[in-house]
């Protein structure tokens, strides 16, 4: 699913690997374990991962672990107050396509 929505927002291309589950790590977001694997399978800085999420809370762990992150804010729900901000927040994928072709982060 995750591949397929990438490809129609035109995201794809800048996927090197999708990790959507948990299971691996034996843990699930926003444990640590789960971004730690994220890094590990990525195999480069962290500082050159984009965490990408529908969900603020992982929004939350990905800022946690020090990574760049982007919230595709669908159910354009508030920010919550807890001293994180986004890398990005976007509607949906077709709009953190545009702004990741603009290069302006």
């Amino acid at each position: 699913m995750i591949e397929d929505h990438s490809k129609f927002a035109g995201t794809y291309p800048y996927l090197d690997e999708i990790i959507s589950s948990g299971d691996e790590a034996r843990a699930f977001k926003p444990s640590p374990k789960v971004y730690e694997l994220g890094i590990h399978r990525a195999g480069c800085p962290k500082e050159q991962i984009l965490w990408v999420t529908g969900h603020f809370w992982e929004i939350v762990g990905a800022d946690r672990q020090g990574l760049k992150n982007a919230w595709t804010n669908r159910a354009r729900q508030p920010v919550l107050k807890i001293g994180v901000k986004p890398t990005y927040i976007t509607r949906n994928l077709q709009e953190l396509a545009d702004e990741l072709k603009r290069g302006s982060r």
